[in-house]
């Protein structure tokens, strides 16, 4: 099982997205652009589209349309960005925890939503006898170092 561990571990750490922390914060700047793009393209329909002073049904149209990109945008940005968030904490977590030294600080556990993805995504690879929540428990009781 702690050969599964090790592949698991190599594979998560060899992503691009662990590698170069640049690219989380790409991504934490293309959110902010959609959800700031989102309110107020949603703001601009509403007051389009429901102002007696200001109603003009041609550009509320054009704006319910970005509205309805920006969300979209906005969902898989926001799906990307929990993905990464939970392969760099595996990641992370096995490297700490399969170490030939013990950390300097306590280390939190890891969430089993947190693992199951990031193992899901390495189990589409590679067939493995074991059950996530077996190598789940494992991984919680291991400690190498000690």
């Amino acid at each position: 099982m702690k050969i599964v561990l090790e592949e698991l571990k190599e594979y998560l750490t060899n992503k691009l997205y662990f590698k170069y922390k640049f690219i989380n914060i790409f991504i934490s700047i293309l959110l902010a652009t959609w959800l700031i793009s989102f309110i107020v393209s949603l703001i601009l329909v509403l007051n389009y589209g429901y102002n007696n002073k200001l109603l003009n049904h041609q550009k509320c149209l054009t704006f319910a349309i970005l509205t309805c990109i920006s969300f979209l945008m906005l969902t898989i940005t926001t799906v990307s960005f929990l993905w990464i968030i939970f392969h760099n904490s595996t990641a992370s977590y096995l490297v700490l925890k399969i170490n030939k030294y013990a950390p300097k600080k306590p280390i939190k556990k890891l969430p089993f939503l947190f693992f199951k993805l990031a193992y899901y995504s390495f189990s589409k690879k590679q067939k493995s006898q074991y059950s996530q929540k077996q190598i789940y428990e494992y991984l919680t009781s291991f400690n190498d170092y000690v």
